[in-house]
């Protein structure tokens, strides 16, 4: 029982900073954002919603991987499938936001803000951010992957790279 408190602790542990950092860059991108003006902090902030939503849709998807994933580990049983099944899925998501970022920006970022001005100023951030979002979905579910076998410290690794 002393070994199950020691290994939760450490996970836990290393899942906190991981987000203390995470945290602290969003902050740091928002003091460099600031020194530009209101409309394009504005601007970004509203391209960061879309990110966040995003974000929270693969959160779910990965703790889900880790409920499953976990059980599967923990019965001496291959990850794989649930872990394929997952990237599958933070795929598809990731591809419909980058259709709905190329296709229709203005309408996207109209769910968020009504400020045509604030709209134009997230559109030149959307339009180089939405690249970005299969490395993130991928990112996010090998994390998820890593932590249903007990590897937590990558993710902290790469948060603090970041």
């Amino acid at each position: 029982m002393k070994n199950f408190y020691r290994n939760f602790l450490k996970l836990c542990s290393m899942l906190v900073l991981q987000n203390v950092v995470t945290l602290s860059v969003n902050l740091a991108d928002n003091i460099m954002l600031g020194a530009f003006s209101e409309t394009a902090l504005s601007g970004v902030t509203t391209v960061n919603q879309v990110q966040f939503v995003f974000q929270q849709l693969l959160m779910a998807l990965g703790d889900g991987l880790v409920i499953f994933g976990s059980q599967y580990w923990g019965k001496k049983e291959p990850v794989r499938k649930i872990g394929a099944w997952a990237m599958r899925t933070g795929f598809f998501i990731a591809l419909v936001l980058i259709i709905l970022a190329s296709l229709f920006p203005t309408q996207l970022l109209g769910l968020f803000t009504t400020d045509q001005a604030i709209i134009e100023a997230g559109l030149s951030y959307l339009a180089i951010i939405r690249f970005t979002y299969f490395f993130f979905a991928v990112t996010q579910i090998l994390l998820a992957t890593l932590r249903c076998v007990e590897i937590a410290g990558v993710a902290f690794g790469l948060s603090v790279m970041t």
